[in-house]
């Protein structure tokens, strides 16, 4: 599985796996995944995960490779190679990858040296080190970024100064009813939640989304329309009308018994032993300290 490491920073050692077709990275808790370090934006990187690439979409802030070069809107990520968005390094790279160690102390020392000890072959050094990139000089230059002609243009003031950055983002695409539907019931199906989740057209002006989720899918859901709703403009009102599950018993235990014959006893006076059954809720197994119902939705009871 692939998946995306937060090296360094207050959140390091995080780890979200790619398993959406998008992640949101920023410092908003509305995030798929929050880092709120120095130069993190609410939504600062968004990445597009189609199975065999992971691409940068959309970008409120820069985006730098190892190099310190910026990362343009649909840049594919390396496999393995760290990026950075404000002062947090992460790592796009397969689960069963080792962590990396102090991945960014031997540039910096070798950086700090360098500016330290300036020498007459700094053009040679830069061509070994690419971590000296910000000694470059560079006249003026277009990237060409995949097949999307998505461009970025970088241009150098008459002072030599840093570049100014101009992109070229594509607009938010703006569905109509129809079109707002079809990819709900796509993220939907994706994520698998069709059969939890019912969508329905009231008016031709509003998309009302209703069922009972567990915990679990109930997160999943949340994520997806915040996805949607960053992604997409939508001429109607889509409307959260989901509900999580109840996660409580419609009976109250009043007695747990361990051992061979282990059972409970309800309020009501019913003895239930493992794989009895009431209002719906069966009892599937009782440990030292945790009671488990299945039935509607998984309830689990500490005795």
């Amino acid at each position: 599985m692939l998946e995306i490491r937060v090296l360094t920073g207050l959140y390091q050692g995080a780890v979200f796996p790619l398993l959406d077709e998008t992640l949101v990275i920023g410092a908003s808790d509305d995030c798929d995944l929050t880092v709120s370090d120095t130069g993190v934006c609410d939504f600062h990187l968004t990445l597009l995960f189609n199975g065999a690439e992971c691409i940068v979409d959309k970008k409120e802030g820069e985006v730098l490779g190892l190099a310190n070069e910026r990362l343009a809107v649909g840049h594919s990520l390396l496999l393995k190679s760290p990026f950075r968005i404000g002062s947090v390094w992460l790592i796009y790279t397969d689960s069963n990858d080792e962590w990396l160690e102090n991945p960014f102390e031997d540039v910096k020392g070798r950086d700090d040296q360098a500016e330290a000890h300036p020498s007459s072959d700094d053009s040679e050094n830069s061509q070994r080190d690419f971590s000296i990139l910000s000694h470059w000089k560079v006249g003026a230059a277009i990237v060409i970024s995949l097949p999307a002609v998505l461009f970025l243009l970088v241009a150098f003031t008459t002072d030599n100064s840093s570049p100014s950055v101009l992109e070229l983002q594509p607009p938010t695409p703006t569905l109509n009813v129809e079109d707002s539907l079809a990819k709900l019931t796509s993220m939907l199906d994706e994520r698998g939640l069709n059969l939890a989740v019912d969508t329905q057209i009231v008016d031709e002006q509003k998309i009302i989304m209703s069922g009972e989720l567990t915990t679990h899918q109930y997160g999943v859901f949340k994520r997806m329309l915040r996805r949607f709703q960053h992604d997409y403009t939508s001429l109607v009102s889509v409307i959260d009308d989901t509900q999580l599950l109840s996660t409580t018993l419609p009976f109250g235990i009043v007695t747990v018994v361990g051992g061979p014959h282990s059972h409970v006893v309800t309020d009501g006076g019913d003895f239930l032993f493992i794989g009895d059954e009431k209002e719906g809720f069966r009892l599937s197994e009782i440990r030292h300290d945790t009671v488990f119902f299945v039935g509607p939705s998984e309830v689990t009871l500490p005795w």
